[in-house]
């Protein structure tokens, strides 16, 4: 029977036929009412389906999403970790590498210095012993000889001189190197730190998007199952007003019946 179309008038019985006609009208009243019922019960079991499928569904997508979240910071954490480990380890290990060139070239120089001492020491006593020969002999070649050794310590100054400056300028580059690495360091750590929170504001971003299409879609889903849900009852309403006119006929013939 389609909805919304008026039933086909059924033949008045003849007033012999009366009593079988009244039982029926009630079989099929009854008939009604349990279809009636049926349909109601089936309508109230679908919206209670949908109703629990939908908190499921949203109680899943709000796990998946704190999951995902957990599992984005705790990527990030391991990922920040591991660059700080890593650059502390190359400090450190730059740190003494170059401790031990300096150390190195301390040492050397030292060894040298006191190899210069040793060599000099030699020379003077040596040149000593010449000399007091020399004098025993001759005046005019110790004068000579003094001004060879003038020139030989003033020669062996300058050197030394010009080696302090070597070592000063050496330390000053080395100390001008390790400023440049230090600041080259910390512009690599920020330009990472920067990184990072732009991608943690990129995710935090994304999930916001994620969350209001969820919360759209979700509302879209309610507006369509309120307007199925009111197409439901109209159909209802209507299917009821015609089993309600069915029944004043019905009630109608039977009063007419009677007074006959």
């Amino acid at each position: 029977m389609s909805e919304g179309a008026n039933p086909p008038r059924r033949a008045l019985p003849d007033p012999e036929e009366m009593p079988w006609s009244i039982s029926y009208l009630r079989d099929d009243i009854k008939e009604l009412r349990a279809e009636v019922g049926a349909q109601f019960a089936a309508v109230h079991n679908r919206i209670d389906e949908t109703h629990r499928s939908l908190s499921d569904r949203i109680d899943e997508t709000s796990r998946s999403l704190g999951e995902r979240i957990d599992e984005t910071s705790r990527s990030l954490g391991e990922r920040i970790d591991e660059t700080n480990r890593s650059l502390g380890e190359r400090i450190d290990e730059t740190s003494r590498s170059l401790s031990d060139r300096i150390e190195e070239t301390n040492r050397s120089l030292g060894e040298r210095i006191d190899e210069t001492n040793r060599s000099l020491s030699e020379t003077n006593r040596s040149l000593g012993e010449r000399i007091d020969e020399t004098n025993r002999s001759l005046g005019d070649r110790i004068e000579e000889t003094n001004r060879s050794l003038s020139e030989t310590n003033r020669s062996l100054g300058e050197r030394i001189d010009e080696t302090n400056r070597s070592l000063g300028d050496r330390i000053e580059e080395t100390n001008r190197s390790l400023s440049e690495t230090n600041r080259s360091l910390g512009e690599r750590i920020d330009e990472t730190n920067r990184s990072l929170g732009d991608r943690i504001e990129e995710t935090n971003r994304s999930l916001s998007e994620t969350n209001r299409s969820l919360g759209e879609r979700i509302d879209e889903f309610n507006r369509s199952l309120s307007v199925r849900i009111d197409e439901t009852n109209k159909r209802l309403d209507t299917h009821f007003r015609w089993i309600m006119g069915t029944l004043v006929t019905l009630t109608g013939v039977l009063i007419a019946v009677i007074k006959l």
